[in-house]
């Protein structure tokens, strides 16, 4: 076997999706303001704004994201969900890309390794308000920051 850290890296990518579909479709998840950020998605998709035709007491990228994706893949809360765990799983690409380019291949699967195992981040990773967006917007901004470094190895 001569790249075993490609293995255990889809490996742990089929984990993050395995536990987060689990927790989409089996767990009965009562998140107190998903239904706030819901609504305000929805109403984006219709053509909306916030603050001017509904209210909304957050900054507005979060419904404007959403919106968005619920505007071409329908207002459902399913489609919310499945978007915050994609957001999820491109965050974790990027805190592995960003650990690559620091140390090599076998820091990038340590330092997605907590991600995956902790049940926390995955659990906050499948529903709709605006951690994973926000988790998602910070490793890209890290990614992009240690992408202008030179690597150490």
């Amino acid at each position: 076997m001569r790249h075993p850290y490609k293995i255990i890296f889809y490996i742990c990518i089929a984990i993050y999706f395995i536990l987060g579909l689990s927790i989409i479709y089996l767990a009965d998840l009562k998140v107190s303001d998903e239904n706030w950020h819901f609504a305000a998605s929805s109403l984006v998709a219709q053509g909306k704004l916030p603050y001017r035709d509904f209210a909304y007491l957050h900054m507005p990228l979060m419904p404007y994201f959403y919106g968005l994706v619920m505007y071409f893949f329908g207002s459902n809360l399913i489609v919310g969900r499945m978007t915050s765990l994609l957001l999820g799983f491109l965050t974790m690409i990027f805190i592995y890309k960003a650990a690559v380019r620091l140390k090599g291949e076998y820091a990038g699967i340590f330092a997605i390794l907590p991600v995956i195992f902790n049940f926390d981040i995955v659990y906050n990773s499948t529903f709709l308000y605006w951690g994973p967006l926000a988790n998602f917007l910070l490793s890209l901004f890290c990614f992009f920051l240690v992408s202008k470094l030179k690597p150490t190895i």
